[in-house]
């Protein structure tokens, strides 16, 4: 996890009187001022700026949270940065929240979507099947991810349907869940991969009409949110973006046999 100057703060010097998220450190509270004295500079800006002088060809890229995505683009000048907000957005259907976003990003600096590396799930997070489940709304949420500028990232045991949350430090799993889901890891095979991801050319461009899938899929999100917000279950919205996205890329669908 990548920390700015005011979570340096907040957790190891905190503003006197705040009381700070760990209670340990209130002996080493410090005001604002006498902070910014001792750490005038964010110091990642420090490195990014030292990186791109001294070893151009390294990729710098930041696991952000706090939905601070786009500080770390804008201002600390990384190059890729986790999208924590993709997958805490449209896991919670907050539809609207997450088209704003994008709209104000589009506005902003359209390439700074080409940066954020978007995910369903990763080692911090439930697994992607708790999260999104395994039928219409994972698919529209995948879809999404395999459509949008940028890097799209899977998650450990996401495309074989894996429930258990794997930790790093993990040797080997706890749960056996062999054989994998095979029907789910057909119907990535059908809708995902060969239609989406062998073509990933077509979306990681702004300006081509990959990306018009997209927002094509933002418009559904929006015109569809009341039926996503009642149903709480798998809105037939989200097989509706999975069959626009791949016939737009050229692919037939087959719905799901399992």
């Amino acid at each position: 996890m990548t920390l700015t100057k005011r979570h340096y703060q907040r957790l190891w010097f905190p503003q006197p009187g705040s009381g700070g998220d760990i209670p340990s450190r209130a002996d080493h509270a410090m005001t604002k001022e006498a902070f910014d004295q001792a750490m005038p500079e964010e110091f990642w800006r420090e490195v990014v700026d030292r990186v791109a002088t001294e070893v151009p060809d390294t990729l710098l890229l930041a696991e952000a949270f706090w939905l601070m995505e786009g500080y770390f683009v804008r201002t600390l000048g990384m190059h890729r940065v986790y999208n924590s907000a993709f997958m805490n957005m449209l896991r919670n259907e907050e539809n609207e929240k997450y088209r704003l976003l994008i709209k104000n990003t589009l506005v902003y600096d359209p390439q700074i979507l080409k940066r954020y590396v978007n995910f369903m799930n990763n080692p911090d997070e439930k697994t992607a099947a708790e999260q999104f489940g395994k039928g219409d709304k994972y698919f529209g949420i995948c879809t999404l991810l395999s459509t949008m500028p940028g890097l799209p990232m899977f998650g450990h045991g996401q495309i074989e349907g894996y429930s258990e949350k794997y930790g790093m430090e993990y040797y080997r799993p706890y749960w056996d869940e062999t054989p994998p889901d095979q029907g789910l890891i057909n119907h990535h095979a059908s809708v995902i991969f060969p239609p989406l991801l062998h073509r990933r050319r077509l979306f990681a461009e702004l300006m081509s009409s990959g990306f018009t899938i997209s927002i094509l899929i933002m418009v559904l999100m929006r015109t569809f949110l009341p039926i996503a917000t009642i149903t709480k279950g798998t809105p037939l919205w989200w097989s509706t973006t999975t069959a626009l996205a791949a016939h737009l890329a050229g692919s037939k669908v087959q719905r799901p046999t399992w």
